[in-house]
């Protein structure tokens, strides 16, 4: 089987805040937030894109 590196992974929710706060906390990530509907947490490994169902 060959290894594949995840880049990126996007969830979509309706509690867009309450989610980032949640990984952030888990992480110990601060989330760079480009829109009030879009965060994104950059770890070593892959970036985290949290986005709002209004996105």
């Amino acid at each position: 089987m060959k290894k594949i590196d995840l880049a990126s992974l996007r969830i979509i929710t309706a509690e867009i805040k309450r989610l980032v706060q949640f990984y952030e906390e888990a992480t110990g990530i601060k989330a760079k937030w480009s829109t009030d509907d879009f965060a994104e947490i950059n770890t070593n490994s892959f970036t985290l894109a949290i986005g709002s169902v209004r996105s």
